[in-house]
């Protein structure tokens, strides 16, 4: 007889790797798409987006994973299919108001963001908004079911079709003459991927159910005298209703902070920078170099992040079962892996921005500003965590309240300090605001947790690991530019010397300063043959 808490592991790793391949194949796929279509490209696209990236967290894993936590929920088969019966009917009304919103209202989000030209590609994107309630319903059904090869399928081939359709696009764009060329039309085919990979992915996820008689079963209309019977009061309108706007709206606005934070960008940078007296193209450029930041810190979440995430399950768990010192070890041991994976992903970001802009993005434009820009990294791979840590309490009302807190702050300075520092003043304001939430939700973690995470000691001895890696590298990467120069092709080689400089300087730091516990290195990629390495080392 199987074991159904293999089944429940196996499952979510498979969402977990496919998860983390999404959000991989998400991020690459913009340094192709920038060296073919040039900054000016790039700014159009990066400039809508942030409203397909709200809408992908929306339907990829925010809301189906909150659908198929309450469709669990459900005690009996005829309250799960009153449940999916009114729940298809709100999200098809949500949906429905997204595509009305983007669609009939491009051309005023257009001028919001102070290029009328965009109204075109906003109602391209719109579409994609149609397919939400089909995929974020059959998802959560199938998560609820254990059932996780078709969401991971989906959610892998949506990104696939979605990134070659915007790579056709590019193709096609720089295939056409000089004079036949346009930015803005080229946009629109790009954004044309978003509902045709919502489509693709539903396709998958409709065969799926086809071939599944149990979820069949499941995800129908309720019988006449099913609806006649008393309703319990969690499946009531009003409550349905309060429970997706104060828990499942939060989760996935939280999920997709760092896009909200990009769309506050969109609304707010190109126009305070043409207010400060840039040019037209000049302003444009700018942002579209500002936005090569963006695949760089969701790269280096995925990393900082996806070492730690092992141990979610064990905070929720241990949480529920009323294991108090389980639940802070675990809280412990999360917090202080995201935190040293993160340091050393940005300190390694930053001593090797110079050449690794050239390298992905043809030239060095911006350089000091991404540098600041991966920053990020940090503040928002440690928001991260401890949101998940009181999500995993129940605490959601602190989240809700951090999330308000930084894009309320975001709003209120970026255009102040973009017109007093150009793009690294739109920097300035994320990192602000993300300081801003990480210093609340901090504040207000129960004392018994917050003594015992050992933060401040990780910091001492990780630290001086980070200076040590930017200083060796600036000297290593300057003197190897003074005698080869500075091509592309170099600069490539100055990448990976600076990556083995720093890969190599951490095994070597580690070895002398113990920075972390044997299961906190047990929990890193190559942990084990670095515990052996330090253990055999020490006894000689």
């Amino acid at each position: 007889m199987k074991d159904p808490r293999k089944n429940i592991a196996k499952g979510a790793f498979l969402l977990t790797l496919a998860g983390i391949i999404a959000k991989i194949l998400s991020a690459v796929y913009r340094v192709p798409f920038q060296n073919i279509v040039g900054d000016e490209g790039f700014y159009v696209y990066q400039q809508v987006y942030p409203i397909y990236g709200i809408g992908m967290t929306f339907s990829l894993s925010g809301l189906p994973n909150f659908i198929g936590r309450q469709i669990a929920f459900q005690a009996k088969l005829s309250q799960r299919r009153i449940f999916v019966q009114r729940y298809s009917l709100m999200m098809l009304v949500f949906a429905g108001l997204c595509f009305i919103l983007t669609y009939f209202g491009a051309g005023i989000l257009a001028q919001a963001m102070g290029d009328s030209l965009l109204t075109p590609v906003i109602r391209s994107v719109s579409f994609m908004f149609l397919f939400m309630p089909v995929l974020m319903i059959l998802r959560g059904s199938f998560q609820a079911y254990q059932v996780m090869l078709p969401v991971a399928l989906s959610q892998i081939i949506e990104q696939v079709v979605r990134v070659g359709v915007i790579l056709l696009a590019a193709f096609h764009f720089v295939n056409l003459s000089a004079g036949g060329r346009n930015y803005y039309q080229m946009g629109a085919q790009a954004m044309q991927g978003a509902w045709l990979a919502a489509l693709a992915a539903s396709l998958v996820l409709v065969w799926a159910l086809a071939q599944s008689r149990s979820l069949r079963r499941f995800i129908t209309w309720p019988k006449p005298q099913q609806q006649a019977e008393k309703m319990p009061y969690h499946l009531r309108w009003s409550y349905l209703i309060k429970e997706f706007l104060s828990e499942g709206l939060l989760l996935c606005c939280f999920a997709s902070l760092l896009v909200f934070f990009q769309l506050v960008d969109s609304f707010t940078l190109y126009e305070a920078l043409i207010g400060s007296g840039w040019s037209d193209l000049s302003a444009k450029l700018a942002k579209g170099v500002y936005d090569r930041g963006q695949p760089l810190v969701q790269l280096g979440m995925v990393l900082a992040v996806a070492f730690s995430s092992s141990y979610l399950p064990a905070l929720t768990r241990s949480y529920i079962r009323r294991q108090e010192s389980a639940f802070i070890q675990n809280s412990r041991l999360y917090l202080r892996l995201t935190t040293f994976v993160s340091l050393l992903v940005t300190a390694g970001l930053v001593s090797i921005m110079p050449q690794l802009n050239h390298l992905l993005f043809s030239d060095r434009e911006g350089s000091l500003v991404l540098a600041q820009y991966v920053l990020m990294i940090i503040f928002a791979s440690l928001v991260t965590g401890l949101a998940n840590i009181y999500q995993a309490q129940g605490r959601s009302l602190y989240v809700a309240f951090s999330f308000i807190l930084g894009i309320t702050l975001k709003m209120v300075v970026n255009s102040l300090l973009v017109s007093w520092a150009g793009s690294q003043g739109a920097v300035w304001a994320s990192l602000l605001a993300l300081a801003a939430m990480l210093t609340l939700l901090y504040s207000l973690l129960k004392a018994k947790i917050r003594c015992k995470l050992g933060l401040a000691d990780l910091l001492l001895r990780t630290l001086p690991l980070c200076l040590l890696m930017l200083s060796i590298n600036y000297f290593a990467l300057t003197s190897f530019e003074a005698v080869f120069g500075a091509s592309r092709f170099l600069d490539s080689l100055a990448v990976f010397l600076g990556m083995g400089l720093g890969l190599l300087l951490t095994a070597v730091y580690m070895h002398q300063v113990a920075v972390l516990s044997e299961e906190e290195l047990l929990s890193l990629p190559l942990g084990r043959a670095l515990l052996k390495w330090i253990k055999v080392r020490k006894t000689q």
